[in-house]
């Protein structure tokens, strides 16, 4: 006996919602509905070519909160809710509301870590005329050096699933151009991903083959890479997939005149073929106030595993033959409603000719446990193994790791360890129709060290609380974090207390 037909999807229909409502009265006033009237909508366009399903289709659940899923990770959506409404014998009508934030905005930042500053100033419109498309222009100082960037990025170039970006981005005495054009995997049904991309770098810098006076050299770097993948039998609670990518690096040094003589005309070329292969199991769970301040937040908790190698032969071009290899594995599980753990492990081999010259393996575990709606507890845990490695590329621990108190780049080892523990505080959502406030006390400890053993008297802790501001209405949606520690060991500042302004959760 045959079993009941299955329901196909019915009306489709896309609803745009403005940035303030002007149904509720408490945002139904003149300077909201000013900036309504300022703000272009996103066109319904943008959203139905985001759909993973249309008019007469059969219907899936699973379809619709990956299309739901999908919309979210756009930042020009706030919120993201896909209803279905039966509609007669064998028919499912699928409406898919938006809810727009506002995306002109003046990209400003300012960040403190360890004793040093580093802030920026600019604009950027995520949703050029409700298009979607984003362009910008931002200055600024790092912790290092002075930066401009100017950059365009369009998910829907020509009106299909392509993505296409360029830029420029000049810092210190280089500057980068940049742009790519990829047709991405858009689904877990998508059957192949392909594109290219390209840099043009010119630089200013130290080099080992300059004589005096100065030893800077001019480094002139083209870069290209094009890559194609395909699904390897993706099913949809499993997606796995293949990537092949090949790149190419053209690098020339230069003498500077007044500045350098340089010992020859060194140009190093370079091919990369590299291999990718992913597996993903579809385990998703729909969160709230746990990394951002009352915005959904999708989850993966399903098996997910990595495996690549790229190899660079001295036959295309390298000085001698290059290779590495990376392996990770995760996996999470859920013990009901806010309360879940993620963890992953991997390792990553590097080979120069027949030597091994460096391993890195790395554990991560956390922890989350709502406690109340408005009051999370969180854990993170990280360990990491280096082999062989070098001064110039040991293992880091300071603020900009998650090691709170202890400046930038504190302590280098080619081992560390780090523990966070935070009772995350969500104390206000959309105050003033604006902002969403939050706070944290946490408590942090961490080391590295050289060898084998565990250096105990080089193990640092630090205590602290901070705040969390989000905008309710802003793209994005990581908080602005503003912590502050207090360090029970010797952190090579003026003072144990240290105060860091940062962007997103410490973890």
């Amino acid at each position: 006996m045959a079993g009941p037909e299955r329901p196909s999807v019915g009306v489709v229909r896309v609803v745009v919602h403005d940035v303030f409502d002007p149904s509720d009265p408490a945002e139904n006033k003149w300077i909201f509905r000013r900036a309504n009237d300022m703000h272009h909508n996103t066109q319904d366009v943008v959203v139905q070519r985001e759909l993973l399903f249309k008019e007469g289709d059969p219907y899936d659940a699973r379809v619709i909160e990956e299309t739901e899923r999908n919309l979210r990770r756009l930042p020009i959506f706030r919120k993201v809710v896909a209803e279905s409404v039966p509609a007669g014998p064998g028919k499912v009508d699928v409406t898919v509301h938006v809810y727009d934030n506002w995306t002109v905005t003046p990209t400003t930042s300012f960040k403190r870590a360890g004793g040093k500053y580093s802030w920026k100033v600019g604009l950027k419109d995520s949703n050029l005329l409700g298009y979607g498309k984003t362009a910008g222009a931002v200055y600024g100082e790092t912790f290092t050096q002075v930066e401009k960037n100017f950059f365009y990025e369009d998910p829907q170039f020509l009106g299909r699933r392509l993505v296409a970006n360029w830029g420029v981005v000049e810092g210190g005495e280089a500057k980068t151009y940049y742009g790519g054009l990829a047709k991405p995997f858009y689904a877990t049904t998508a059957q192949e991903s392909l594109g290219f991309s390209g840099s043009y770098r010119d630089e200013r810098i130290f080099h080992d083959d300059a004589v005096i006076p100065f030893g800077r050299v001019r480094r002139r770097t083209k870069e290209g890479r094009v890559f194609y993948g395909r699904s390897l039998g993706s099913t949809p609670s499993m997606v796995r997939r293949g990537v092949f990518t090949v790149g190419y690096s053209r690098s020339r040094i230069e003498a500077i005149p007044g500045e350098s003589v340089i010992k020859s005309d060194p140009l190093e070329v370079t091919t990369t073929l590299e291999t990718l292969f992913t597996s993903e199991e579809q385990s998703f769970v729909k969160e709230k106030n746990i990394r951002r301040l009352y915005r959904d937040e999708d989850i993966n908790l399903g098996w997910t595993g990595v495996m690549a190698m790229a190899v660079s032969p001295s036959a295309l071009g390298a000085t001698a033959d290059s290779y590495s290899q990376r392996f990770e594995l995760g996996k999470g599980a859920s013990f009901g409603p806010g309360n879940f753990v993620k963890g992953g492990t991997g390792v990553v081999t590097r080979f120069s000719g027949d030597y091994l010259t460096s391993v890195v393996w790395n554990l991560n575990l956390e922890y989350y446990k709502r406690l109340l709606s408005w009051n999370t507890l969180a854990a993170h845990f990280t360990y990491d193994y280096g082999h062989q490695l070098n001064p110039s590329n040991g293992l880091l621990l300071g603020e900009l790791e998650g090691m709170r108190g202890y400046g930038l780049y504190h302590l280098s080892g080619n081992r560390r360890f780090l523990f966070n523990l935070e009772d995350r505080l969500f104390l206000r959502d959309n105050l003033f129709r604006l902002v969403s406030l939050g706070g944290v006390v946490f408590f942090d400890a961490g080391s590295t060290w050289m060898g084998e053993a565990v250096a105990l008297g080089s193990w640092k802790t630090s205590v602290g609380a901070g705040l969390r501001v989000g905008t309710t209405r802003g793209t994005g949606g990581s908080p602005l974090r503003i912590d502050m520690a207090y360090a029970f060991k010797e952190n090579g500042m003026p003072s144990r207390w240290s105060l860091s302004i940062l962007t997103g959760q410490a973890f």
